[in-house]
């Protein structure tokens, strides 16, 4: 299930998503900020995306992991993937990211003002896949929903791999496999 949201009246808005989240895990917590594990996890990100991870962290968890990088650029500067960063809590992983730019060119940088968060309960994580692209890598979450399947796509800095990595197979609960071993390479890209 998708559900937007306008954060203009930001504390109205943030109530609704901790209680949604409460109801999907049937689970009622008190209200908490970051412990400080895991404000000390987020020291080195912008601090726009600390303030995202202290509002938006799901009430009475403490992070598990925590993963951020910059945005992705190609050629003449283009945008190929917004800043974002990972979260792990206990009982779920949260995508913060900006808005993609659309500007044909990145020589003048767009002002980001809003951010996406996607909340994943970790129960309803099947399985993940990451890519390895041309100038970066892909990660791909499979959820079921129900008795569906939903994928959630996003792309991130090569030199970020482990990181993310480790932060999904422990999303996943499963111990650490060669990045060898689950990197697939697309068939464009293995000559």
């Amino acid at each position: 299930m998708v559900l937007h949201f306008n954060t203009v009246m930001q504390a109205l808005y943030s109530a609704a998503i901790r209680d949604l989240l409460d109801g999907i895990d049937e689970s009622h917590s008190p209200h908490s900020l970051l412990d400080a594990k895991s404000r000390s996890m987020l020291q080195d990100w912008p601090l726009k995306f600390q303030n995202y991870a202290v509002i938006y962290m799901p009430r009475g968890s403490s992070s598990l992991a925590a993963v951020h990088w910059d945005t992705l650029r190609g050629a003449f500067g283009r945008e190929i993937g917004p800043s974002a960063a990972l979260l792990l809590s206990d009982r779920h992983l949260v995508l913060i990211g900006e808005e993609k730019s659309f500007r044909r060119f990145g020589f003048g940088r767009d002002a980001k003002y809003g951010g996406i968060i996607s909340y994943i309960p970790r129960q309803r994580l099947v399985r993940h896949e990451i890519t390895e692209q041309r100038r970066a890598r892909g990660l791909t979450l499979e959820l079921r929903i129900g008795g569906t399947t939903e994928k959630l796509e996003l792309s991130f800095p090569i030199e970020k791999c482990a990181e993310v990595l480790r932060l999904v197979q422990q999303a996943e609960g499963k111990r650490g496999m060669p990045l060898r071993d689950i990197i697939s390479t697309p068939p464009d890209l293995e000559s």
